[in-house]
C-alpha cells in the first residue's frame, strides 16, 4: 500500500474521493429510524454499507500510513512541519466553519440520531416529550446538559473561537510529533500521530466542556471536534458504520492532503518506492 500512496497519488486520491461520496450517500440516504422491516430499505442499506465500508477502511489505512510517509520527508526540512500544520489547520477550520454556518442558518432543531450538534440558544422545551411538561421550562438545553454556570460560558463567539483554536492546536501537535520523529530518525514514532490527535481532543473536551457531554445522549455543542472525539472513542463502530459524517469527511480530506504533500515532496526529492 505504501507504493500505491507514493507512486499512484491520482488513483489514491480517486479512491479517497469515492470514500467521501459513499460516506455521504450512506449517511444522508439511509433512514436513521430504519427498523429493518422494509425490503427496499434493507436492500438500500446493504448496498450502501457494502459499498462504503471498503472505501472507509482504505481511508483510515491511508491516513495512518501517510503520517509515517510524511515524517520521512521532514528530516532537515523544519519549514515543512510548519506547512503541514498550517494546511491541516486551514482544512479543519474550513470544515468547522461550514458546520457553524449550517447551524446559524437552520432554525429547526434536529433529533435525528445522526445529528446531535446543538446551538447555545436551543431551549429544552423544544425536545419532543418535554414540551408542556414544565420539567425544564425556561432553561436552554445547554443549561440542562451542563448546568447554569458552564452554560453561561457557552456562547456563539466563545464556542467558535475555542473550536478554531482547538483545531489549530491539534494540527500543530501532530505536526510537531512528525517533526520530532524526523529529527530523531525514528520514523516509527509517526505511528503515534493518531494517539496524539485523540489526546489533544480529550484535553480540548475537558477545557471546552460543551464540546461533548457523553451522559446526555451525546450532547455536542461544537461543529467538528466533539463529534471527532466520539468517532475516535468508538473507533470499532466508526470503522464499521462510519460514525459522524463531518469528522469522517475530515479524515478523508486529511488523508487526501497528506497524499498530495507526499507526492509533491517525493517528486521534489526525485525518489520513488
Amino acid at each position: 500500500m505504501k507504493q500505491f500512496l507514493v507512486n499512484n497519488p491520482i488513483r489514491c486520491l480517486s479512491v479517497l474521493a469515492l470514500g467521501i461520496l459513499t460516506t455521504l450517500a450512506f449517511d444522508l440516504t439511509v433512514d436513521p429510524y430504519f427498523d429493518g422491516t422494509g425490503t427496499t430499505e434493507w436492500v438500500l442499506y446493504a448496498f450502501l454499507f457494502l459499498v462504503a465500508s471498503p472505501f472507509r477502511l482504505f481511508t483510515y489505512a491511508a491516513l495512518f500510513l501517510s503520517y509515517r510517509l510524511l515524517a520521512e520527508h521532514l528530516a532537515g526540512r523544519p519549514g515543512r512541519v510548519r506547512t503541514i500544520a498550517v494546511v491541516w489547520s486551514l482544512l479543519g477550520v474550513s470544515l468547522a466553519t461550514l458546520m457553524w454556518g449550517q447551524l446559524a442558518l437552520t432554525d429547526s432543531f434536529h433529533f435525528d440520531p445522526a445529528i446531535k450538534r446543538f446551538k447555545p440558544e436551543i431551549m429544552a422545551d423544544a425536545v419532543p416529550g418535554w414540551a408542556g411538561t414544565g420539567l425544564f421550562s425556561g432553561l436552554t438545553l445547554a443549561e440542562v446538559a451542563l448546568g447554569k454556570d458552564l452554560a453561561a460560558r457557552y456562547t456563539w463567539s466563545v464556542a467558535i473561537a475555542a473550536e478554531f483554536l482547538g483545531i489549530v492546536i491539534n494540527g500543530i501537535a501532530v505536526a510537531l510529533l512528525l517533526g520530532h520523529a524526523a529529527r530523531r530518525g525514528s520514523f516509527r514514532r509517526a505511528w503515534f500521530a493518531p494517539v496524539v490527535s485523540v489526546l489533544t481532543l480529550g484535553v480540548y473536551s475537558l477545557i471546552v466542556p460543551w464540546s461533548v457531554v457523553l451522559d446526555f445522549d451525546i450532547f455536542i455543542g461544537d461543529a467538528l471536534l466533539g463529534a471527532a472525539l466520539i468517532n475516535a472513542l468508538e473507533i470499532p463502530g466508526t470503522l464499521i458504520f462510519g460514525g459522524f459524517t463531518l469528522p469522517a469527511v475530515w479524515v478523508s480530506l486529511t488523508a487526501a492532503v497528506n497524499v498530495v504533500l507526499i507526492a509533491l515532496w517525493t517528486r521534489e526529492s526525485g525518489t520513488k518506492c
